[in-house]
């Protein structure tokens, strides 16, 4: 199901589709609009192992 989640800065959104994305067997697509969000995620992707595509 879509989920919108609007948000303060700094309170967790991405702890909502890492969770979705880790107790689900099916793809989960995220799109980040800023560079420097996506850049960040991408290294905690990284460091914990997870697959991602650019």
């Amino acid at each position: 199901s879509p989920i919108v989640a609007i948000i303060g800065t700094g309170i967790g959104k991405s702890l909502i589709f890492i969770l979705l994305a880790l107790t689900s067997t099916s793809v989960t697509v995220v799109i980040i609009p800023i560079l420097a969000l996506k850049n960040n995620l991408k290294d905690c992707c990284i460091k914990a192992r997870f697959n991602y595509i650019k």
